[in-house]
């Protein structure tokens, strides 16, 4: 089969089964399928017909495009990704930049809470060589996929720990410079109204952040030494209560908020409180 004609027969398809994005995500699959970039007169085997099928009967479930190709570029870095960790979005780039923009320097020490496929500690170690970075997650398969990542990008200047918020760190917390995460901060009541995709496919304690999404903010103000600069991706909901949280628990630390690209409250960063 031409891949003209499996361009129009899988287009027609995927919009009729109201899919949307049908004609790009449709070249990424061909592209898979071939292991090329492709023409519309390129010849498709039998085989590389049936595979074909099989990735857009995924699509037509509901599966994210990303957990079907089975890959994503972060920053410049090549992940591997299957429903072990959350697809890493737009605005947790935004997250790492705004992080290497202001630490602008090598030879410092980082940490990346909930780590998950690795995007953020990758992206951190692969723009820093010069700098240690831990990854930490409470999922063991999330971890093992963050290490075949890192593998996969030829990192070596990562670790990896297993554990809960900021248990991992706990013996040596007084080495990190600055800490990073996006953590689970949706509202339990909210999980219901995700889009199928996110809701059905993507590991949902990689999202639920408890009743009112503080869950893990909760927890973090616990265990947060004095002193530290602390990058959060957050929702825009989660802005009383931080404020909150930072008032009754850490009048040490002063918190600022931030807006993406498009001007959506997404960040929040904790630094030492001035006197």
């Amino acid at each position: 089969m031409k891949v003209s004609e499996l361009l129009l027969s899988s287009r027609r398809r995927l919009e009729e089964s109201g899919y949307d994005s049908s004609l790009s995500h449709v070249r990424l699959l061909l592209e898979k399928v071939a292991g090329t970039s492709v023409h519309r007169g390129t010849m498709l085997t039998r085989t590389q017909v049936a595979q074909y099928r099989e990735l857009e009967d995924r699509l037509l479930k509901g599966e994210p495009i990303d957990y079907v190709l089975g890959k994503r570029s972060f920053l410049g870095v090549s992940l591997k990704l299957d429903n072990r960790a959350l697809i890493p979005r737009n605005e947790t780039e935004e997250l790492v930049e705004r992080v290497l923009q202001e630490f602008d320097c090598e030879g410092l020490t980082y940490a990346d809470i909930g780590t998950g496929s690795g995007a953020i500690a990758l992206a951190i170690a692969q723009a820093r060589p010069g700098s240690l970075v831990y990854a930490s997650d409470v999922s063991e398969a999330a971890l093992c996929l963050a290490k075949e990542n890192a593998c996969l990008n030829n990192l070596t200047n990562v670790r990896f720990l297993k554990g809960s918020v900021l248990n991992p760190f706990m013996g040596f917390m007084n080495q990190l410079d600055v800490i990073v995460t996006n953590p689970p901060y949706i509202m339990t009541c909210l999980i219901p109204l995700l889009p199928k995709s996110v809701r059905d496919y993507e590991p949902m304690e990689a999202l639920d952040g408890g009743t009112d999404g503080l869950a893990f903010f909760r927890d973090m103000m616990e265990q947060l030494p004095p002193g530290k600069t602390v990058f959060m991706e957050i929702a825009s909901y989660n802005r009383k209560g931080l404020i909150k949280l930072v008032e009754e628990k850490r009048s040490d630390y002063a918190v600022q908020f931030l807006c993406d690209n498009l001007k959506n409250l997404r960040f929040a960063v904790l630094r030492p409180a001035t006197r």
